[in-house]
């Protein structure tokens, strides 16, 4: 016999609510067509996890394989394609994920576009229209606002990207920060392909630095760079 000692605070009022908190059940449900949730109970009885929600009009529109977590929450209108792996304690409202997506634990996205083979999270910040494209990976508590990125772009950890557009194939560093706002308006930068970015250095927008560049570690931008540049500044 096992003895548990429930606090009162996790709300575990059900078998499955307890497995789900207790082991992290992922579950996987193929849809051979697209399929409409408009409730909680619904897209719970259909993954048999008590801990989906889907708040007050909310609708989520799920299409080949889709695999969910326990604490996931929608909200507004989202369409998850097929291979996505959506993990716990996720927030997602008015998003697109497509084909072969991972949401990783804890990620909040917002109003935003996912393309295909992205890995996104944990603990990520994306809002406000940004978009991503194809297999880049927006890492641990890196945060995006009215931005877009291309493909195969990596912030594998702690940045900040506001009001910015990332060409493909750009790798930006630990603990990078887009300084875009001056106190009246948000300014916009551009980053063209096969830049490098190391960490800790801070663009500070508006500017734009030419494909292939690269930006040593704890620099500060504040103009923009030709094309096959190294460019370094200490602070």
């Amino acid at each position: 016999m096992v003895q548990c000692h429930i606090e009162l605070s996790l709300q575990i009022n059900s078998l499955w609510i307890l497995c789900d908190h207790i082991l992290l059940i992922m579950k996987t449900i193929y849809f051979d067509r697209e399929e409409i949730f408009y409730d909680s109970l619904s897209i719970r009885n259909k993954f048999q996890l008590d801990s989906i929600f889907l708040h007050e009009k909310a609708v989520v529109r799920l299409l080949g394989e889709v695999t969910l977590s326990p604490n996931t929450y929608f909200q507004g209108e989202s369409s998850i394609s097929n291979g996505v792996i959506i993990e716990s304690g996720s927030i997602l409202e008015n998003v697109v994920v497509n084909q072969g997506t991972n949401i990783r634990p804890y990620s909040i996205i917002r109003n935003c576009s996912l393309g295909k083979k992205n890995i996104i999270g944990p603990f990520c910040f994306l809002r406000d229209n940004s978009i991503i494209a194809n297999e880049c990976i927006v890492g641990s508590h890196v945060e995006m606002a009215r931005s877009k990125i291309g493909n195969n772009v990596k912030i594998s950890h702690q940045a900040f990207l506001g009001d910015v557009e990332v060409k493909d194939n750009v790798i930006i560093g630990a603990g990078v920060v887009f300084c875009n706002y001056d106190g009246k308006i948000h300014r916009n930068s551009i980053i063209e392909e096969n830049v490098l970015l190391g960490s800790g250095t801070m663009i500070i927008s508006p500017i734009k630095i030419g494909r292939n560049s690269r930006i040593a570690a704890a620099s500060v931008v504040t103009k923009s760079l030709a094309s096959d540049q190294l460019f370094i500044q200490r602070r």
